[in-house]
């Protein structure tokens, strides 16, 4: 019994606001809630640094969605050095960035492009942990012999 009160308790409280012209989202939002939000974003974000699943938003269309666009506009925060310190995958950011230009979104949807973008992150990774380790190597050296 308690349940059901609550429940109409609930939805006679939205269906007031609506009647009011007030929306959903002019309630406040819970710490809870802009924290969900704001994991929900990081995910997403970091799922950015897959070209396999670039390529499935640009096969699907989600690419050619004006809105969709619009959010990862909205998403590019992400790029901001307070929150930039939480990413695990660099890459995603770059191709955040990428994404608001259309070409790359239509190029997206070729296989070929997305295995060269692939290949390109595959030899970044590489290479560039053996250009530090060498940059590591050559700064002891330096230290030692001063």
């Amino acid at each position: 019994e308690k349940k059901t009160t609550k429940k109409k308790t609930g939805r006679r409280k939205t269906r007031r606001r609506r009647e009011h012209g007030a929306s959903m989202s002019a309630a406040p939002i819970s710490t809870t809630d802009a924290q969900q939000r704001v994991v929900a974003e990081l995910e997403f974000v970091q799922r950015l640094a897959n070209p396999e699943y670039l390529h499935y938003l640009a096969q699907t269309r989600q690419l050619d969605d004006e809105a969709f666009v619009r959010y990862l506009d909205y998403l590019q925060y992400w790029r901001k050095p307070e929150y930039a310190q939480h990413i695990a995958f660099p890459h995603c950011l770059h191709f955040l960035k990428l994404l608001q230009d259309s070409t790359f979104r239509d190029a997206m949807k070729r296989p070929d492009f997305k295995d060269f973008i692939a290949g390109q992150q595959h030899a970044h990774w590489r290479y560039r942990l053996s250009i530090l380790d060498e940059a590591r190597e050559e700064m002891r050296a330096q230290v030692i012999g001063q």
